[in-house]
């Protein structure tokens, strides 16, 4: 029986959802949200996918109480006071990895 883990970091606001989808429309990006995402041995309640046309995922992001993580596929971590400073950080070219 698998012990139940707590879920780290928070789920967006629905206005940072709202903003993160407007984003990503205007990328040409698809957003997909994913619950209780659990990555090696950790387990996030929300974790938002951004996908470039038919290929995998492009960016992952996710949040706790201070800081917003925007993870480009490939890619490093990067930390992010808000969810607007990610989106306007973010340097996005489909097909490529976002770089900061």
């Amino acid at each position: 029986m698998r012990r139940q883990q707590k879920l780290k970091g928070l789920a967006f606001d629905i206005v940072d959802l709202l903003t993160i989808q407007s984003w990503a429309k205007r990328h040409e990006l698809r957003m997909g949200i994913r619950l209780d995402h659990g990555v090696e041995d950790e387990e996030y309640e929300e974790v938002i996918a951004l996908h470039a046309g038919t290929t995998g995922c492009f960016l992952l992001m996710w949040r706790d109480q201070n800081t917003v993580f925007a993870q480009p596929m490939p890619g490093r971590q990067l930390h992010f006071s808000s969810v607007s400073a990610a989106l306007s950080g973010l340097d996005v070219k489909p097909g490529l990895p976002a770089a900061p």
